[in-house]
């Protein structure tokens, strides 16, 4: 048989115990002891271990790695049956990569990557090859509409009202005139509402995209319940900030348009 050795990417998997025990498991599967170890850094120091909780012990008792500091990495690395079979899966908070290669083991090799290819995708949910995930891309949509629709209201508020166009007089001359005057009060309103349409689409996409988000969580589960018990207090206060400022914007505007339509 040919050497076989691939590497795939996931992004924006999601590891709590209970995946993490899952994916040791897959690995360690038919395996003869010590095939399996786990390893990671914290800073310039190398923890190495046979099991995932022996890695854990072994980092907690550490005086080198400080009180619940996150985990940045973890490798897990499976020898195959035959000299020259390996398996390398890299997780950091970027991507997972699965690295597999060997001499003369093709079905094994790629039988275990596609049994942790259907892991990542699943249960971490994890995307093959796609960096951006589905709730940033609307979450970028949604800004943009933000965008267009806010300078559309401002336009009809402030500039609008002072355009001029050229008119022909009776004596054959040429002037310039007001354009037509403010817009209707309806189509600023229509305005207005998508502005605030848009806007809450881009805290419900924030709020998602940041709940579902790569994660590495060695020590407990992953949070559960609904996308907003998810983010941290950090995150919550970013978002509420974030509306708040968006609602004064468009408070300041609409204030903007009163004082026009009163003058």
């Amino acid at each position: 048989m040919s050497t076989y050795k691939n590497t795939k990417r996931y992004y924006g998997c999601r590891f709590g115990q209970a995946q993490l025990r899952n994916l040791a498991a897959m690995v360690g599967e038919d395996m003869a002891p010590g095939s399996v170890s786990f390893s990671t850094n914290f800073g310039t120091h190398h923890f190495q271990a046979d099991t995932l909780a022996a890695l854990v012990a072994e980092v907690e008792a550490s005086p080198d790695v400080g009180t619940n500091q996150p985990w940045d990495n973890l490798t897990i690395t499976a020898q195959g049956p035959a000299p020259g079979s390996e398996c390398n899966i890299i997780i950091d908070p970027d991507r997972t990569a699965v690295e597999v290669k060997t001499d003369t083991h093709n079905i094994w090799a790629r039988g275990l990557e596609a049994r942790i290819g259907e892991l990542l995708t699943g249960q971490a949910a994890g995307r093959h090859d796609q960096t951006r995930s589905p709730a940033a891309k609307r979450l970028r949509s949604s800004l943009m509409g933000v965008g267009f629709w806010a300078f559309i209201l401002w336009y009809g508020i402030t500039v609008y009202p002072t355009t001029q166009e050229e008119v022909v007089l009776a004596n054959g001359k040429r002037a310039l005139t007001q354009a037509s005057g403010q817009l209707p009060t309806s189509a600023l309103v229509v305005v207005g509402a998508l502005l605030l349409w848009c806007m809450g689409n881009a805290v419900r996409h924030f709020v998602g995209m940041r709940a579902t988000g790569p994660a590495l969580v060695v020590s407990s589960d992953l949070p559960s319940g609904p996308a907003w018990q998810r983010l941290s207090f950090t995150e919550k206060l970013a978002t509420v900030a974030a509306v708040l400022t968006g609602l004064a914007t468009v408070g300041t505007v609409v204030s903007a348009a009163a004082d026009v339509f009163k003058s």
